[in-house]
């Protein structure tokens, strides 16, 4: 580009629009790559099933990367409800309960909590 004139500025920063095109397509094919031949979407799941757990963890499994402690995160607190809706999670905990129990699995832990019960 400095060959051609273009004076590199901030208001010349970022890459001309017609660049674009030249640049994005490598990583979308990469992408494409790792998810279908790279196992990319067991790697996910793995790395969503260790969050879930809230077990520390290092990112993806990489020495390099940090290491991360889920167990505190908003994500893996029960929900705050309103009290109106206190009858309708009793009846989804119950039927899920009862099709936890006749697939030999056991109950879940409760996974929300009402307004009131936080005072």
């Amino acid at each position: 580009m400095h060959r051609t004139g273009h004076k590199f500025s901030w208001d010349g920063f970022f890459l001309p629009i017609n660049q674009v095109a030249v640049c994005i397509p490598p990583f979308l094919v990469g992408y494409q790559l790792d998810y279908a031949l790279w196992n990319k979407g067991e790697r996910v799941a793995e790395e969503a099933t260790k969050i879930r757990e809230g077990a520390p963890h290092r990112w993806f499994g990489s020495e390099w990367l940090p290491v991360s402690e889920d167990s505190a995160r908003w994500f893996n607190q029960p929900l705050v409800l309103p009290p109106g809706l206190h009858p309708a999670y009793e009846k989804l905990k119950s039927v899920s309960d009862t099709q936890r129990r006749l697939a030999g699995l056991t109950p879940e832990a409760d996974w929300a909590v009402f307004e009131s019960q936080q005072r």
